[in-house]
């Protein structure tokens, strides 16, 4: 008698349940199970736990992986943990006027547009001061280690003093420095350091629309007694900042930049404070505009960085904060947000101006504008798309493009069921999961279809840990077909998440996987060279999965796993799977005795107990695990009315199907 592989329905009873209570570190596959893999790490640990990450692709087809802790963002890509959470120690970044000293030079402030299309852009103007520099600077405190210090330069259209130098310094000794010199019209000219004190100087120029020209320099220093300085310079030579000085020779400045590294980031604008470190929020969510990368945490201004760079993070936008972003069409939409002059606005929605994401004046002619939508509770999350789809507390919109002077139309499709907590939704394609607080339900954009009832939903309630419903994080398992739910079980350490449970979408089935981790998300791997897995793995040869794995090539969709702040792949040998068949009743109306199993098991070393029972009122009894002899079965002595098995499988097994037996009838009774 064949005992198929049970689906895991652990809401059904006993009696007629087509599927079994166990179904553990197993995918579901049309004709059984696949297995759950041990995870693979894919780079160096982060320094806390995550709170949200994604996986996006660049309009080139590179795939990359974020993620956003309680005080950091960062890229995880390529064998590598980059911390990208914006930076920036200068102190009013952007006006000259305040914090800055002089040297022989006047400011004039806000009288010229910035590269952000906003009127603050400074003119820096020389003095008639003889035989001495012309310059601004402000001193910083930093560390043994490498800086880039840049600027945004223009020349004006009369009096220009067309050459500057950009220079890192030691406040206590000016003979000690790492400078460059730059032509305005001409590029780079020189870049070069004093002594051991800096050194490794090196320069970048880059042209920018209406003018601009972003350069910078990048030294290693030894000192923490750090002053950043502009000179205007004479010549162009190195020591063409000390000259005489004409009273009307100057230079446009605008948004100084001092970060940690070798990278001019995305400009991050300061005023009285250094931008640093986000502060502790309990929940990151991103999404992607063109080769964008949005992250919003309600407690800190949206943040944005370019993909295609690689630069680091830096405010999108200072008008409001917001708890979830999606992408719907051409604008950039935000949900639940709060701002200085309305405050906390749980059920607003406002999306960017059509294609200019950092505008959020509210205006007809942009169509940037909000919409406050009551009575469903607070906004959870957004999905975007040709349309969007709002999950609130209590309720789900549509969001329809509709054009001025409304821009969007939004329609209440389900007025009870909502979204239980933030993390706990997923998008794949039309279709949206989510957890409902009565249970798991698949929403396509007109109507939500239950797919827990009955099957899974009173099983996830009785081991779900409430009090962390903070820990739950959904995501996509595109190579599995599949959509999993993580979360804390009653039994867990601090909170930390211990059980993923899993929906096959194709073949409309439910497994669950017991392992500790902080985080799942989706997972698109990105390409690994040889030395990528040099710096992963002190030999390649000790890798926990061969070199042509999919996972070190561009574009695989796999699970992504976070376990101690590192993120893993769930692709190693496979983690012991327990399976339970479905209940049989082998003969009719009698007792049968049961004597030998054959495991249906492709790869796998199986263990079998035998499950009997003579009522249904009665409790399962199990035999003993008997592992298969040298012929292929399991030898056993069962008998009873009611029978099911339970296979143990180790090592790298591929598929299990269930178990084929032989019973011979017995008495009625």
């Amino acid at each position: 008698m064949l005992f198929e592989n049970g689906e895991f329905l652990p809401d059904q009873p006993d009696l007629g349940n087509p599927g079994s209570t166990v179904a553990k570190n197993v995918y579901p596959a049309p004709r059984g199970f696949l297995p759950f893999g041990s995870l693979t790490a894919l780079g160096p640990a982060m320094a806390t736990r995550p709170l949200g990450g994604t996986s996006e692709t660049t309009l080139s087809g590179f795939s990359k992986v974020y993620a956003g802790t309680a005080s950091k963002l960062y890229s995880l890509s390529n064998a590598t943990t980059a911390d990208l959470t914006r930076s920036n120690l200068i102190l009013q970044s952007a006006d000259i006027s305040t914090t800055w000293t002089n040297t022989n030079s006047t400011d004039t402030t806000n009288g010229d547009t910035a590269p952000d299309g906003t009127t603050t852009a400074d003119t820096l103007t020389e003095d008639a001061t003889a035989s001495d520099e012309h310059a601004i600077y402000q001193d910083v405190t930093i560390t043994a280690a490498e800086y880039t210090l840049s600027v945004h330069v223009k020349e004006p259209s009369t009096n220009s003093r067309r050459y500057v130098t950009l220079e890192i310094s030691d406040s206590t000794d000016a003979a000690k420095y790492g400078r460059a010199t730059f032509d305005i019209q001409g590029g780079i000219i020189s870049a070069g350091a004093s002594s051991a004190t800096f050194t490794g100087a090196s320069a970048t120029i880059t042209a920018l629309a209406s003018g601009w020209y972003r350069i910078s320099v990048t030294v290693t220093s030894t000192v923490t007694t750090g002053r950043m300085s502009l000179y205007l310079n004479d010549d162009g030579t190195d020591g063409g900042i000390t000259y005489n000085g004409d009273g009307a020779s100057k230079m446009i400045v605008w948004g100084f930049m001092l970060e940690a590294g070798d990278t001019v980031g995305t400009y991050q604008g300061t005023t009285t404070t250094a931008a640093g470190a986000y502060s502790t929020g309990t929940f990151w969510d991103f999404d992607a505009y063109g080769d964008l990368i949005i992250g919003t945490n309600y407690v800190d201004n949206p943040q944005y960085a370019d993909m295609s760079t690689g630069g680091r993070f830096a405010d999108l936008m200072t008008d409001f904060k917001a708890r979830t972003v999606a992408t719907i069409r051409d604008f950039l939409v935000f949900g639940a947000t709060t701002d200085s002059t309305d405050g906390a606005k749980p059920e607003r929605i406002r999306w960017s101006a059509l294609g200019d994401i950092k505008d959020y004046t509210i205006s007809a002619t942009t169509q940037s504008d909000f919409q406050d939508t009551p009575g469903g509770g607070a906004v959870k999350r957004i999905f975007g798309g040709e349309y969007g789809v709002a999950l609130f507390d209590h309720a789900i919109y549509r969001i329809n493009y509709v054009g001025s002077p409304n821009v969007f139309q939004f329609d209440e499709i389900e007025t009870e069921r909502g979204l239980y907590a933030s993390g706990a939704a997923a998008q794949n394609g039309s279709i949206i999961y989510y957890l409902d607080s009565d249970g798991f339900y698949a929403f396509d954009g007109s109507r939500s279809q239950p797919i827990g009832n009955e099957r899974v939903d009173r099983w996830f309630w009785s081991e779900f840990d409430a009090t962390y419903q903070d820990r739950i994080s959904c995501a996509i398992d595109h190579d599995r077909k599949s959509v999993c739910w993580s979360f804390p079980a009653q039994v867990n350490t601090s909170g930390k998440p211990n059980r993923i449970l899993i929906f096959n979408f194709e073949v409309n089935r439910w497994s669950y996987a017991e392992i500790d981790h902080d985080m799942i998300i989706p997972l698109n791997s990105s390409a690994f060279t040889l030395e990528d897995l040099d710096n992963l793995y002190s030999d390649v040869e000790d890798a926990p999965v061969s070199m042509d794995a999919r996972i070190y090539f561009e574009g695989s969709q796999v699970l992504g796993v976070f376990d101690s702040f590192t993120l893993n792949a769930n692709v190693g040998e496979p983690l012991t799977a327990v399976i339970e068949s479905m209940e049989k009743q082998p003969v009719a109306d009698r007792r049968a005795h049961m004597t030998e199993v054959w495991p249906l098991n492709d790869g796998a070393t199986t263990s079998v107990e035998v499950g009997v029972r003579n009522r249904q009122a009665d409790s399962y009894s199990w035999s003993s695990p008997v592992t298969v002899n040298a012929t292929g079965f399991c030898p056993v002595n069962a008998e009873g009315r009611y029978f099911r098995l339970r296979q143990t499988l180790t090592g790298n097994w591929t598929i299990s199907q269930g178990a084929n037996t032989k019973v011979k009838g017995r008495g009625r009774f």
